[in-house]
């Protein structure tokens, strides 16, 4: 528990000195079971978050949401890891039909996710990596 919330002070630290920079895929948000959730992880996660909430792109909303999301993160990456643990497997139909029910759920029209995901700058294994 203590590390974890060693890596949100120092990720909040970095949030407060600027935003997503090239090397944001070097940098590390938080560690899984030795399993890394990198900063660059964090922010296309964040991205996504204030995409589909309607919430502005800034500063504050990503330090405002960054504690909430990376816990999401490591939540998702231990339920990632125990599904390999118990070898359960997601099919591609299966991601398929959670990303139409996404459309949904946002009112996004069939398909027109992969032109929203570009025109907002969000890598589309954001929803499928965790």
């Amino acid at each position: 528990m203590k590390r974890a919330l060693f890596f949100v002070l120092l990720l909040l630290a970095f949030l407060a000195t600027g935003g997503a920079g090239a090397q944001d895929s070097l940098r590390i948000a938080a560690v899984v079971n030795e399993q890394i959730i990198s900063v660059y992880d964090l922010n296309m996660r964040l991205s996504l978050v204030m995409a589909f909430a309607g919430l502005p792109d800034t500063v504050e909303n990503r330090q405002r949401l960054a504690p909430q999301v990376l816990r999401t993160l490591i939540d998702d990456e231990l339920k990632r890891q125990e599904a390999v643990r118990q070898k359960l497997s997601v099919t591609e139909n299966d991601i398929q039909r959670a990303i139409r029910r996404l459309e949904r759920m946002n009112g996004v029209k069939e398909g027109e996710l992969d032109t929203l995901l570009a025109r907002r700058k969000i890598e589309k294994k954001t929803l499928t990596r965790f």
